[in-house]
């Protein structure tokens, strides 16, 4: 039986992870899944993020089909919407999509 998207079971990385790894230097793959107004807010980005709003997300999917064995941070605000694009990425065979759980408001509190 296949399983739906919104049945997609994703992974979150934590805040305190996430700045671990980038303080390691590791090259990530971030994804904010946000509006482009919404990174110039005060709630702001983190740096280095590649911006695709989840709206644009599944026809951008071609583009990233070179990475779906790679680990891809997703980030919004709140995790919601990074957790809807995780469930689209899994869906379309991406194996390593990681939520930020809490989005920026968790990464604001670091």
């Amino acid at each position: 039986m296949e399983v739906n998207v919104n049945e997609q079971q994703v992974e979150v990385i934590s805040a305190e992870e996430l700045y671990d790894k980038l303080k390691t230097g590791q090259n990530l793959l971030m994804i904010d899944v946000r509006e482009p107004i919404e990174l110039r807010m005060k709630i702001g980005h983190i740096k280095g993020v590649k911006n695709i709003p989840i709206g644009r997300l599944i026809p951008k999917l071609i583009e990233l089909d070179s990475l779906k064995n790679q680990e891809i941070i997703l980030v919004c605000r709140s995790g919601a919407r990074a957790y809807t694009a995780a469930q689209i990425m899994k869906k379309a065979g991406f194996r390593r999509p990681l939520v930020l759980n809490g989005g920026m408001l968790a990464w604001n509190r670091l």
